[in-house]
């Protein structure tokens, strides 16, 4: 017999639902008593079945996997160019942007973790760590030894929207009258910009990821600026 749904990293595939819906541990918040992290466990029934109920855990292994009502999948995802010409001078410039979607980051998570190992890096966020009794904080204590803290769960979800001036080309071109008298038939000199300004919802990491969102260490798109000319005889 097929099995009904099967965890696949963090969704749950399973019919009648979304392939990109996130099916993980839910954070709890910072214990202020002593700095441990906890997360929702459901409570059950004496069958075993789910209440509909939560209590919080400081056992990871403890904590119960649910939807927490966010998708990978955007809202709206597209683009918008175009194209001006004004006398002499002529603009050709790209936006592409996506709204709605979430995304689990998992490079942070490991930066929040970065001080548990010599040499790794670290997110400055820790500064923010719960230190003594009574703080108020979502970021565990420090320890030494290993622990879950950083562990997969939606404390590592963010949204990722964003509007990115994806390329921009401004040109002048030279007027016909001035390029006959020496020969020419055409001279455009122009700028060309690329990834020139991004806004986005959470910072850190490129927000052009693949729609599973999650992240993979990719690199950020590179800022390019040059310049050119075209020549025709």
């Amino acid at each position: 017999m097929t099995q009904e749904s099967f965890i696949s990293g963090t969704k749950r595939w399973e019919v009648g639902r979304s392939l990109y819906e996130f099916y993980i541990q839910e954070f709890a918040g910072v214990n202020p008593d002593n700095g441990r992290a906890m997360w929702y466990k459901d409570i059950l029934d004496t069958e075993g079945e789910p209440t509909g109920e939560q209590e919080t855990t400081e056992i990871y292994s403890q904590a119960s996997r649910n939807y927490v009502d966010k998708s990978s999948l955007p809202d709206v995802i597209g683009g918008l160019t175009n194209y001006v010409r004004i006398g002499d001078f002529d603009i050709n410039i790209l936006f592409n942007f996506s709204f709605g979607s979430y995304i689990y980051d998992s490079t942070y998570a490991s930066l929040m973790g970065g001080f548990e190992s010599p040499g790794y890096a670290a997110s400055p966020d820790l500064v923010n760590r719960w230190q003594n009794p009574g703080d108020i904080t979502d970021i565990p204590l420090f320890l030494a030894s290993n622990n879950d803290f950083n562990s997969t769960s939606d404390r590592f979800l963010f949204k990722n929207d964003y509007v990115r001036l994806k390329a921009l080309n401004v040109g002048y071109n030279l007027p016909s009258d001035v390029l006959s008298n020496i020969g020419i038939s055409k001279l455009r000199v122009y700028f060309q910009g690329d990834n020139l300004a991004t806004y986005q919802s959470h910072k850190g990491l490129d927000p052009e990821q693949s729609l599973a969102g999650t992240t993979n260490s990719r690199s950020f798109n590179q800022r390019i600026m040059s310049f050119g000319l075209n020549l025709e005889f």
